[in-house]
């Protein structure tokens, strides 16, 4: 569950009355978004993104689906070596954005805050199971 917000004060001054676990704090995702020069990619509702987090110093190669479940990705060491085979295999950037994200564990939630240019603040709240029957429960 996503949710909108003018600020993220309110959101951690709650998480503080919770025992909770820091993932991240202050990270920067910057992701690359590349598709064919005819966008056949977002034609067909998919993302390739290349996304370059500082400080956590992590580099994947993200592919995601129309299927809310289909996100894969994985660990590359080096993201402009990356970016550098998409473009010569035709690939080209088609957006470039930048995210301001810190993540919180409590209990099997993910609780993920952050800012993004032109959109603001958001949470992000998500349920780390394998049991499908608990989403229903939590709805």
């Amino acid at each position: 569950m996503k949710y909108r917000e003018q600020t993220n004060i309110n959101f951690i001054r709650v998480l503080q009355l919770f025992p909770h676990q820091v993932m991240l704090e202050h990270n920067v995702e910057s992701d690359w978004y590349f598709d064919t020069p005819e966008q056949s990619l977002k034609a067909n509702s998919k993302s390739l993104i290349i996304r370059d987090m500082q400080p956590s110093g992590s580099k994947l190669w993200i592919e995601k689906e129309p299927s809310a479940d289909h996100c894969e990705a994985t660990n590359i060491t080096d993201s402009d070596t990356a970016k550098n085979m998409l473009k010569s295999m035709g690939y080209q950037v088609n957006l470039q954005a930048s995210k301001i994200g810190s993540m919180y564990c409590v209990a099997q939630y993910h609780i993920t805050l952050g800012y993004l240019d032109d959109i603001g603040h958001f949470a992000e709240f998500a349920i780390n199971t394998d049991d499908e029957s608990m989403l229903v429960s939590l709805i």
